[in-house]
């Protein structure tokens, strides 16, 4: 998949689920959940996962998105995420 599917997915998702959930119920188990995004600030997704974050925090969804050194998105990274974050 490439970087403008990749974009066009994730902001239509983000207009069409999240910045139209009104729901709440939806919402207030979205509030209980600990989220946390994590993302390279030279990542390909870096500007779709800062836009979840601004939806997430428009709808009063507390959560944490930590941006990495490079390119984070890869396998070498996960691999140092996951204890820090799982």
């Amino acid at each position: 998949m490439n970087r403008e599917y990749h974009r066009w997915y994730s902001e239509r998702l983000g207009r069409t689920y999240l910045a139209g959930l009104n729901c709440p119920e939806r919402l207030a188990a979205l509030r209980r959940m600990d989220i946390v995004l994590v993302i390279g600030n030279r990542d390909p997704f870096l500007d779709n996962n800062r836009y979840l974050s601004r939806l997430l925090w428009e709808k009063g969804v507390r959560h944490d998105l930590h941006e990495w050194d490079g390119r984070a998105h890869q396998g070498y990274h996960w691999r140092r995420m996951a204890p820090l974050y799982v």
